[in-house]
């Protein structure tokens, strides 16, 4: 059956597959599998999908997810697999230079910011959205 489900699989996957069967077939009753088994299955489940993994290597679903989700939240090494906020403006995505302006930032207690940037010739009530800001989080 685990042949089966291999059969449609790319040949990495199925290599894969075949590590786990061989593991399976000399391991130890209890014995769970090997760190490196599982990081081999993670890093396919990142870049296909974690179901088709779970399903094609005949593992638990539940797991590879868990797994998946504790590689993605902390990540080992570098900038390359660092998460984190960046903000982009729709100017810089359309290559379109905003025009100069004040800005006002606002930020609560709890976290909660609160970003206005004008144009140099806007006429805007800052101090009503501030204080509609302040208001919420109250």
């Amino acid at each position: 059956m685990a042949e089966q489900r291999q059969r449609g699989l790319p040949a990495e996957v199925q290599a894969v597959g075949e590590s786990i069967a061989d593991w399976r077939r000399t391991r130890v009753s209890g014995e769970p599998m090997p760190a490196e088994l599982w990081a081999a299955a993670v890093a396919l489940a990142q870049r296909s999908s974690v179901y088709r993994i779970a399903r094609g290597l005949s593992l638990d679903y539940g797991a590879l997810r868990r797994r998946v989700t504790d590689a993605v939240a902390s990540p080992a090494g570098g900038a390359a697999g660092a998460r984190g906020f960046v903000e982009v403006s729709g100017a810089q995505l359309l290559g379109v230079t905003a025009p100069a302006g004040p800005v006002v930032e606002v930020a609560a207690g709890d976290g909660a910011r609160l970003t206005i940037r004008l144009a140099a010739d806007a006429a805007l009530d800052v101090a009503g959205l501030v204080a509609g800001f302040c208001a919420r989080r109250a």
